[in-house]
């Protein structure tokens, strides 16, 4: 801890990406050269709470909507050193969100208030269509009023610069999250394209469905396994598992699966790609910007032409034809280290 720079994290949703974000900037930083952890603050229904340090978390609120909750951000609201003493942060201090979230950014503006320099992570810089957070307005105000931000994309971080040419962006390429492992048993054809993930519109499952009905094959199924509403027509090759998924389902499905698809229609990046990537996994994406920089490292990833049904019907044929290749890859990685030292605005001698 002696000659470290204090840090607090703070992470307020509950699961999925950020949640998995938030776990792995915690274990890149645990034997950092400049920085020390103080406090993780979390919300006691995280999905993955346990997984944490629990010598560093800090249960902030039991859940996003309560009385407790709202009783908590009154006395946070009028005695702000209670905040600052259960995050263990001094005045002047650094609190790192790995990703915005709704009661994150009230407790944010209460920090910054107290001379707390908050640094975020932008994971998009527009909305997905169908979704409804983070709304554009509040993207453009946070990109308005920063100085620093850590993007998990070139494609973001263009985006971010191009709006505002001040600010220092630093690049955070999406980690390939460690998956619990299973012993799945999976009741599918032997061969089966997989499509896994939250169901939300701009992720184009309902092209994937349509692209793959053009297929002339009777040994390969299509799984799409995830949360969410889709409007499907009856389809003996065509399994679905409506859900959401724990870590071990997730993994067990990708490495059990003939090839991996990400049909997005609009994307900044994917957080389950890079697992996909760093197994070697046969993938087939769609040509947006992000994806593609996700993938250029992998032998393994078949771009569509276009954003077609007829297009992402032909990779996908030449997906399952093609055979695995097993050349070594070479990641992207950065540790986040790297990219709050690149901004510039800590006290490291």
């Amino acid at each position: 801890m002696k000659g470290k720079v204090p840090l607090s994290i703070i992470y307020l949703g509950r699961r999925g990406g950020g949640a998995k974000t938030a776990l792995q900037i915690c274990e890149e930083l645990v034997n950092s050269e400049n920085f020390a952890i103080t406090s993780i603050g979390i919300r006691g229904d995280n999905e993955i709470f346990k997984e944490y340090d629990q010598s560093k978390v800090i249960n902030l609120f039991d859940r996003l909507i309560s009385l407790g909750t709202i009783k908590k951000i009154i006395e946070y609201f009028f005695s702000p050193t209670k905040l600052l003493g259960a995050l263990h942060i001094s005045s002047n201090g650094f609190c790192l969100v790995p990703m915005i979230s709704p009661l994150g950014l009230v407790i944010e503006g209460m920090l910054k208030a107290r001379g707390i320099k908050v640094i975020r992570l932008l994971h998009d810089y527009e909305k997905h269509p169908g979704d409804s957070w983070p709304p554009n307005f509040l993207t453009r105000r946070i990109v308005k009023k920063s100085s620093f931000l850590i993007a998990l994309s070139e494609d973001v971080a263009s985006k971010i610069r191009k709006q505002n040419p001040q600010i220092i962006v630093s690049i955070y390429p999406h980690p390939p999250f460690g998956f619990s492992k299973s012993q799945i048993n999976v009741k599918f054809a032997p061969r089966y394209i997989l499509f896994v993930g939250r169901i939300r519109k701009y992720k184009g499952v309902e092209n994937l469905i349509a692209a793959f009905t053009k297929l002339e094959i009777n040994d390969t199924e299509l799984v799409i396994a995830g949360e969410g509403k889709l409007r499907v027509k009856s389809n003996s090759r065509i399994k679905y598992i409506n859900r959401w998924l724990k870590e071990e389902e997730i993994s067990g499905l990708i490495e059990n699966a003939s090839v991996v698809v990400f049909p997005y229609i609009e994307a900044s990046q994917s957080g389950i790609l890079p697992y996909c990537v760093s197994i070697n996994k046969k993938i087939v994406i769609t040509p947006l910007p992000g994806l593609i920089e996700q993938t250029s490292s992998s032998a393994n990833a078949f771009k569509t032409a276009d954003l077609t049904i007829d297009a992402l019907a032909t990779s996908l044929d030449i997906a399952l034809k093609a055979e695995v290749d097993s050349t070594k890859f070479q990641p992207k990685f950065k540790n986040i280290e790297v990219c709050l030292l690149e901004i510039g605005i800590f006290p490291i001698k």
